[in-house]
């Protein structure tokens, strides 16, 4: 995936906002990002690959502290595993699939817009480590 000018990168580990910045990208530790003042707005996020690392039922919790940084009718894509990528890593926690991520976008009021698995059929994600779920939202018009 191809981020536009202007992407800016946000990360839990400092060690990995580093690496980026050191490759002249623009990124930030959750921290400072959502200390900025200047609350500039994004036409998009992507969480990919983040929701399955965190504890049972954080995941819109997490999400929901960057909605005021998109603004109407931004998209927002969440990606996570299916199952062999999922069992791929023991720092996964909790398995997200289309119904755990249509969960989400509903608690967090965004508009589903697609869910598809990537790059192969659903089927796939039983044997081939890189197979994911998409789903794709929109923020809805104030």
């Amino acid at each position: 995936m191809n981020l536009p000018v202007g992407s800016v990168g946000v990360d839990h580990n400092p060690t990995s906002v580093q690496v980026c910045r050191d490759a002249g990208l623009t990124a930030f530790t959750v921290e400072e990002f959502l200390a900025r003042k200047d609350r500039e707005r994004y036409s998009g996020m992507l969480a990919a690959h983040l929701l399955e690392h965190l504890p049972v039922g954080a995941g819109a919790e997490v999400l929901r502290g960057y909605l005021p940084f998109l603004e109407p009718g931004a998209v927002v894509v969440l990606i996570c595993p299916q199952e062999r990528g999922f069992a791929s890593d023991p720092t996964h926690t909790v398995f997200m699939d289309q119904s755990a991520l249509a969960g989400i976008v509903d608690e967090l009021g965004l508009v589903p817009q697609r869910q598809y698995s990537f790059p192969l059929p659903r089927l796939t994600g039983r044997v081939f480590t890189y197979n994911e779920f998409v789903t794709v939202a929109v923020v809805p018009a104030a």
